[in-house]
């Protein structure tokens, strides 16, 4: 009877591990932003961890970014992508945040790294798509008041149907059916 306890034993921790190793499989690579956080850490005068492993490299190093493993490495927490916009806008924005830091620094900041949240750049992104799903409709109906002919009329409607179905797919995370069902209308 105590023969077949350490099978049993053996077989428990390998579903375990089948079912971690599932679980990480599932994770996201790391983005850009994230690859650049780790390796400023990594190089950061606080951190002075010299990594002499084989597997020093896999983040990638602060002189040479793009050179980490291309596979393996995943976010155990990501960032949260919602929209395409958002999205682009995030990784861009960043930048000009930093620019305007470079700019107008602070004396009280003796730390070179940056740390901005993304509930702010999402807040800016929010404000900035309202908007212009506010203004849309009021443009178009200023350009259809002012248009001489019912040619022109329908070729200003069409060309402001097809401005709503991009602002559809570029500002929300809506379907096709929903970006068809909405353009149809």
């Amino acid at each position: 009877m105590t023969i077949g306890t350490p099978r049993l034993v053996i077989l428990i921790g390998t579903d375990k591990a089948l079912y971690y190793q599932t679980a990480i499989c599932q994770f996201e690579p790391p983005d850009y932003f994230d690859l650049k956080d780790v390796q400023g850490f990594m190089a950061c005068s606080e951190m002075e961890l010299p990594l002499l492993g084989p597997d020093r490299n896999i983040w990638g190093r602060k002189r040479n970014p793009t050179a980490h493993a291309d596979d393996g490495l995943v976010a155990l927490l990501p960032r949260v992508r919602t929209d395409s916009f958002t999205t682009m806008l995030s990784d861009r924005l960043v930048h000009v945040f930093y620019f305007f830091k470079k700019l107008y620094p602070r004396k009280e900041s003796e730390n070179p790294m940056c740390f901005y949240r993304d509930d702010t750049i999402s807040t800016i992104t929010f404000w900035l798509t309202c908007f212009i799903a506010s203004i849309l409709p009021v443009i178009s109906i200023i350009a259809l008041v002012n248009m001489p002919s019912l040619v022109h009329r329908l070729a200003a409607m069409a060309v402001f149907n097809g401005i709503v179905s991009l602002c559809l797919g570029w500002f929300t995370e809506a379907r096709r059916t929903d970006v068809f069902a909405i353009t149809a209308m």
